[in-house]
């Protein structure tokens, strides 16, 4: 089955029962066979509004049973989904910028959206069309047009085919093992890569899924985890900060019951040694299991996954002497000041190769290259190949160690300061470790012609003055590192959906003098 639509065909055989619903409105579910009859309709309305195999289609709707069944029904149509995150601030642009990429004629969205020069198809319209079955395919056609959350770049399209999808979602099941005994809990963006071929993963696994909205669960995650615990969730995936704001906000883990939760995916972002170590102590008394923590390395260039744990320990941290990290690319052990703890991210999953560019030793630095069946040929529309020989370049920083890898910065982050490197995620830890700092990033500007480090800050209220003060100390004692230091107001700090930092583009807006700052002392 290396089609989607006849594989969603198979998979509402093998598990009619399995349920998509509102982790918040249970009682709203729908079983697997309903949103696989429910998508047959869609294409059947794609086909009504001119629509046809191979065509590029928007879908520009929020967390809902209709993002699913519709998103399905495009892939089952044989047109290519292109997945657009509901708009909103520079969202819009960004949005528009795609559609004129991508050459969507149809995007399907709520009433009064508007895209640049597509036409506009109210998701009811397409919902009511007739029974059709799947298009018959070649494997090799494409299928998804996923646009890269653009946090080091312009956003490119990620050109997958059906085969590939498909391998990417075996790779993932079986790698994590999920069965129909999982229910994954989420409320990542259906639009970005992580929630959406979670979806297709628990489709082939015929595992349950409870989903809501990225807005509910930053502004409830107490009532979330609680609910994701009454619900018997055994499955979550977030960004690092996601596990941050969870132990932020729950006051009394013990009143939980998390025995169930068997995976916890943690990835997208950069992976504090802290923040994982401190969650599993944390939780513990809720039947939470250090095992549980499940640090992973994936993009949407190879259908999502790249490696994973054995999930037999708890996740192995590398604790290395920062200043060799940085400027000479070794990674060789140490504690203490002066030490880095690099989260390791396990091993390929099935069919996946991982290597470091250039061929270097084990705990040396370098790109991280990958190949295999789920990863891309190339990105849409793109004149130049990625691949070469085979392997696609990620533009990601790593080493391995007796086989696992582990993941330290990005290529194009990496702050050049009077001939040192430096990583910005380092710059950040010693800053988030500062009371009352609430979102932090660090950033190589230019002024006067030289490269300043300076870290933006989101903050809690207190003295601006003091607060400047403890932050440059901790970096200059953790570093050596003269910084300057400028409040932003609350929620300045860009991230993309996935919840990376969008570095590049914040240090663009700071030079360009268009965000709100005050220097802190």
């Amino acid at each position: 089955m290396n089609q989607v639509g006849w594989w969603l065909e198979d998979a509402a055989r093998r598990a009619p029962d399995s349920q998509l619903a509102p982790l918040f409105a249970p009682a709203e579910a729908r079983s697997l066979a309903e949103v696989v009859a429910a998508a047959r309709r869609v294409a059947g309305g794609l086909a009504a509004h001119g629509v046809r195999p191979g065509d590029v289609v928007g879908v520009m709707l929020p967390n809902s049973l209709d993002f699913a069944v519709i998103a399905l029904g495009v892939l089952g149509s044989g047109a290519v989904l292109a997945p657009l995150a509901v708009p909103f601030g520079r969202a819009t642009a960004r949005a528009t910028e795609i559609v004129r990429d991508a050459g969507i004629r149809h995007v399907i969205a709520r009433a009064g959206t508007t895209v640049g020069t597509a036409a506009m198809i109210a998701p009811a319209l397409v919902m009511a069309g007739p029974d059709t079955a799947p298009a018959a395919l070649d494997p090799d056609a494409r299928a998804l047009v996923q646009y890269t959350s653009g946090s080091t770049a312009r956003p490119k399209g990620v050109a997958l085919t059906h085969r590939q999808l498909l391998a990417g979602v075996d790779a993932i099941v079986t790698g994590a093992r999920i069965t129909r005994d999982d229910r994954w809990c989420t409320w990542l963006p259906m639009t970005h890569d992580m929630g959406f071929i979670g979806i297709l993963v628990c489709i082939q696994a015929g595992a349950a899924i409870d989903f809501t909205t990225p807005a509910t669960f930053v502004k409830r995650p107490d009532e979330w985890l609680a609910a994701f615990a009454a619900r018997g969730g055994t499955l979550y995936a977030g960004p690092c900060s996601s596990y941050r704001l969870l132990l932020e906000a729950i006051a009394d883990p013990a009143a939980l019951d998390l025995r169930r939760w068997r995976i916890a995916f943690n990835g997208a972002e950069q992976i504090d040694a802290g923040v994982i170590e401190r969650f599993a102590r944390t939780f513990a008394p809720a039947g939470f299991r250090s095992t549980a923590m499940f640090p992973v390395y994936g993009l949407a260039e190879a259908t999502l996954a790249v490696t994973f744990p054995s999930g037999a320990s708890a996740p192995r941290i590398a604790w290395v002497d920062r200043a060799l990290l940085m400027r000479k690319r070794l990674a060789r052990d140490r504690t203490g000041d002066g030490a880095r703890g690099v989260v390791g991210v396990g091993r390929p999953v099935p069919g996946l190769a991982v290597r470091i560019a250039g061929g270097v030793p084990e705990r040396h630095v370098g790109e991280i290259e990958i190949r295999g069946p789920s990863v891309m040929t190339g990105y849409y529309r793109e004149v130049t190949p990625s691949v070469r020989d085979g392997w696609l370049p990620t533009g990601d920083l790593g080493f391995l160690d007796r086989g696992e890898l582990f993941v330290t910065g990005r290529t194009k982050e990496v702050m050049k300061l009077n001939g040192e490197s430096y990583f910005p995620e380092d710059v950040e830890a010693l800053v988030r470790a500062c009371a009352g700092v609430r979102r932090c990033v660090a950033l190589a500007v230019v002024r006067d012609e030289r490269e300043v480090m300076t870290v933006l800050v989101e903050a809690e209220r207190g003295d601006d003055a003091a607060l400047g003060t403890t932050i440059r100390r901790a970096v200059a004692a953790g570093l050596g590192l003269a910084v300057e230091v400028a409040r932003v107001e609350r929620g300045a700090i860009l991230v993309t959906t996935s919840g990376k930092y969008q570095r590049l583009a914040m240090r663009d807006l700071y030079e360009r003098g268009e965000l709100a700052t005050r220097i802190l002392g």
